[in-house]
């Protein structure tokens, strides 16, 4: 024991220069292995980058294709409600033919002059109790109101039938 005190006392310098020599060892471990854990999570992080970006490139166009086809659906759901108004139309205009109704001629015979003074347009037909008679309608107007009050019915009906 006191031959080691007497070394320690001869080598009192080299305790703290041991010391500083463990602390720099240790802080370069910490820092060899800090760098490597940041590798692997900048590795790990690099290659979910790319999955997402991936994923969400695939969700893209998947959502792509299904707007794609919806737009379809939509297209195709318009020509055929445009094919049945349109067959509509012709239905109830022969209907108004059939009938007596004439054509648009009826328009023009009865719709002149016909306002009231009060900032009415004269291309509007006159009030219903005026003394000119009967108001005449035009059948071509008619048809259409009918049809587009026939189509929005069962358009609305179609969204009620949807949900």
């Amino acid at each position: 024991m006191i031959a080691a005190l007497s070394l320690l006392r001869r080598f009192w310098w080299a305790l703290p220069l041991a010391l500083a020599l463990i602390w720099g060892l240790r802080v370069d471990h910490l820092r060899a292995t800090y760098k490597s854990r940041w590798q692997a999570v900048s590795t790990e992080y690099a290659a979910f980058k790319g999955a997402i970006i991936d994923k969400t490139a695939e969700a893209l166009a998947a959502q792509k294709a299904v707007n794609a086809a919806k737009e379809a659906e939509y297209q195709e759901k318009a020509r055929e409600a445009d094919q049945s108004l349109d067959d509509l139309r012709a239905r109830l205009r022969s209907a108004i033919v059939r009938q007596g109704g004439g054509g648009s001629a009826s328009l023009a015979a009865g719709s002149a002059a016909q306002g009231d003074g009060a900032g009415v347009p004269e291309s509007l037909p006159a009030p219903a109790g005026s003394a000119e008679g009967p108001v005449p309608v035009d059948p071509d107007t008619l048809v259409g109101l009918a049809a587009y009050a026939i189509a929005a019915h069962n358009w609305a009906i179609s969204l009620e039938n949807d949900q």
